[in-house]
């Protein structure tokens, strides 16, 4: 499949125009209003947050006869009530019986701007949208398989382990609070181009979404339980899955401390993973 079928569907096509209107569209004194105190902003998640901050997360996915780790580290600069900023990942996985292997994931750099606004009864909507790119120049050998595969089911997405590959990811991003209650979610077109052999190997796009319901308490604390999915749509064969999500972080001065359980829920995942489990902490300045 060329990349002009798959930028030029319907689903691309509308998520990539509504993405960038709601980047252009900005007003400069958005900050004014903000979404809450939140940051559920990393493996595979997204948010309206527009602080300038810093973040380091440990995924570790968990099963039998391995043991793996994905670390991520990433950084954004606020602008207003837009962000830049760039991510960066690998995944390590040791068999107990058989040799280790790592695979670097791709540089991912991404923009992202919202608008919020007041509503009946207190609540507080933002609405917005990301836009990833990342490119990789790696090749994912023999090897590599595991440590490949534990990074994709971290992140339910293609394009931050892509073999040899550029990819496109934008989103639509939204937050809701109404009192200590917030609602959060996002809705893209993960989209995945060949940089090489592409005599053999096609361009790729999958649909991911994910959505935490939870609550901010005291100001102190987050907690939030989400459902995360991807689903192809470039294969003949509906290549699918899914997550749940329970997410806990502290909010202490500049530092945010963050724990997270993922669940997979598809048979597929559950055959190598039997769940993910991730510690990070975020400062804002």
């Amino acid at each position: 499949m060329r990349i002009s079928d798959v930028l030029c569907s319907p689903a691309a096509r509308a998520l990539l125009t509504l993405s960038c209107i709601a980047l252009a569209s900005l007003p400069l004194d958005a900050r004014a209003e903000e979404p809450g105190r939140q940051r559920f902003g990393s493996g595979g998640l997204r948010d309206l947050d527009t602080d300038s901050r810093a973040s380091f997360d440990l995924h570790i996915p968990l099963g039998d006869g391995f043991s793996s780790v994905v670390p991520e580290l990433s950084g954004q600069i606020g602008l207003g009530p837009a962000a830049a900023g760039v991510s960066w990942t690998f995944s390590y996985f040791d068999f107990d019986t058989w040799d280790d292997e790592t695979y670097f994931g791709a540089v991912d750099l991404f923009v992202k701007g919202r608008y919020c606004f007041e509503g009946e009864r207190g609540s507080r909507t933002c609405i917005g949208g990301q836009l990833d790119l990342a490119i990789s120049t790696d090749e994912v050998d023999e090897g590599e398989i595991s440590s490949f595969i534990a990074g994709c089911s971290t992140y339910l997405s293609w394009h931050r382990f892509g073999s040899e590959s550029a990819g496109l990811v934008p989103a639509l991003v939204f937050d809701v609070q109404y009192g200590w209650l917030f609602l959060q979610g996002h809705l893209g077109v993960d989209v995945v181009v060949p940089l090489g052999e592409r005599d053999r190997r096609d361009t790729e796009a999958l649909l991911i979404f994910g959505s935490t319901l939870g609550v901010n308490a005291l100001e102190l604390i987050s907690a939030g339980l989400g459902f995360r999915g991807l689903a192809t749509l470039t294969r003949s064969k509906d290549d699918s899955a899914f997550a749940l999500d329970l997410l806990l972080q502290g909010h202490f001065g500049f530092i945010h401390p963050s724990f997270g359980i993922s669940i997979p829920l598809d048979g597929d995942t559950r055959v190598f993973f039997d769940l993910f489990v991730s510690l990070g902490a975020t400062i804002t300045f």
